[in-house]
């Protein structure tokens, strides 16, 4: 379940998984195929395309997270913290860890396309898709 306050353009990339109990607070962009796990917060954020935010991560006000970034489980991504492309970061506040690797690129393109495969068989069995406005 998505849960969203404010309404001012917030936008979800195509092919981009949101998992249950993901709150979005103010303007948010998300990139394309990208992974939010469950229970995150994003507030007022940028997260660039095919990027993974971990399961209760927390992203703060004007935060901003590189293409093909990972933020572990947990992590806190301090107000108006950057964090790079290409790199897994973690901890509070999160720091990078090291660079995104191939495996990282395998598994995570896995774990998306089961993701955006099982959402396509749901929409089948009553499942209403959100359809963000550009």
């Amino acid at each position: 379940m998505l849960y969203h306050f404010d309404g001012k353009g917030t936008h979800i990339g195509k092919d981009t998984y949101v998992s249950e109990h993901v709150l979005v607070i103010g303007s948010v962009e998300i990139g394309d195929n990208c992974y939010i796990g469950h229970g995150v917060i994003i507030h007022a954020a940028q997260i660039g395309a095919l990027s993974v935010i971990g399961m209760g991560a927390v992203l703060s006000i004007y935060s901003e997270i590189g293409e093909n970034t990972i933020i572990a489980e947990s992590s806190v991504v301090k107000m108006r913290q950057i964090i790079q492309d290409g790199v897994v970061a973690g901890g509070n506040p999160a720091k990078v860890i090291r660079n995104i690797a191939p495996k990282d690129e395998e598994y995570w393109g896995m774990a998306k396309q089961l993701y955006i495969d099982l959402a396509k068989k749901y929409l089948t069995r009553g499942m209403q898709e959100i359809i963000s406005s550009p």
